[in-house]
Formats: structure tokens, C-alpha cells, sequence
């Protein structure tokens, strides 16, 4: 079981690695999103560049970005907006307070995960691999 894999376990693979990086966009984007004025309070806080706006945006991409990635749709596009968001939050938060204040596992996780699927795709498991093979036409799934 364990000695061979295949075009079948690779698909899994990516199948589980959308899923489990999707699900943590879920949660963060949904916290940001439900809560609009304390997530731009906090860009504020934070000095970070157009809270008002950018706070929301990231919000946005995080909620959806994540619904998007477990259902395998746009997941090449939408996995290259996660691993920026990602960056974002490495470069602009969590590097400057320091490893161990806070800590960046997460965020340095979830940034390879999607430069993974940006790089690989969603794989045969995947709305991507549906539209790709006809059934249904979208213009970003190649």
C-alpha cells in the first residue's frame, strides 16, 4: 500500500492538502469577514497600509479563496492569491514581532501548501478537472 503511488495518490494527496489548507482559510477569512470594523481595527492597530479597505479584501480572499480551493475551482489563480495574502502576513506581521512572539508556522504553512497547488493544481478530484474535460465551459480553467 505504502511502496507504490500513482497518479490515483497523487490526485489524494491533493485532494488533502486542498482540504486541509481550505478549511484554515474557511476559519480565518470567516473571522475577518463576520467582523468587518474589528478586522480593519486591527489593520489599524497594526499600521498597515488602507485598513479600511485592505483589511476587508484580505477578509474576502481568505473566506472565499478557501471555498474556492476545497471545491478544486480556480484553484491555480486562487491558491497564487492565498500564498501572497500569506506573504503579506509573514512580511508585514509576523516576522517583525519575532518567531517566538507569536509565532509564523501557520502562516509559513499555509504559504507553501498554496505555491504547491498554484504549482501542481487541483488535481482529478477537483471542479477544475471537471470543467477541464468539458463538461462545463469556464474561460480561467485551463
Amino acid at each position: 500500500m505504502f511502496t507504490r503511488s500513482g497518479p490515483g495518490a497523487t490526485d489524494v494527496a491533493l485532494l488533502v492538502l486542498r482540504i486541509a489548507v481550505g478549511l484554515v482559510f474557511i476559519v480565518y477569512g470567516f473571522a475577518k469577514v463576520s467582523h468587518l470594523p474589528g478586522t480593519a481595527a486591527l489593520w489599524t492597530r497594526l499600521h498597515l497600509p488602507a485598513p479600511a479597505i485592505m483589511g476587508p479584501v484580505q477578509g474576502v480572499v481568505e473566506f472565499l479563496g478557501g471555498i474556492l480551493v476545497v471545491l478544486g475551482l480556480l484553484t491555480r489563480p486562487v491558491a497564487v492569491l492565498l500564498a501572497l495574502d500569506m506573504v503579506g502576513a509573514l512580511v508585514l506581521v509576523r516576522i517583525p514581532h519575532g518567531a517566538f512572539q507569536g509565532g509564523y508556522a501557520l502562516e509559513w504553512q499555509a504559504c507553501m501548501i498554496a505555491v504547491a497547488l498554484a504549482l501542481a493544481g487541483a488535481g482529478a478530484f477537483s471542479l477544475d478537472r471537471l470543467l477541464r474535460r468539458g463538461a462545463v465551459r469556464h474561460p480561467l480553467v485551463s
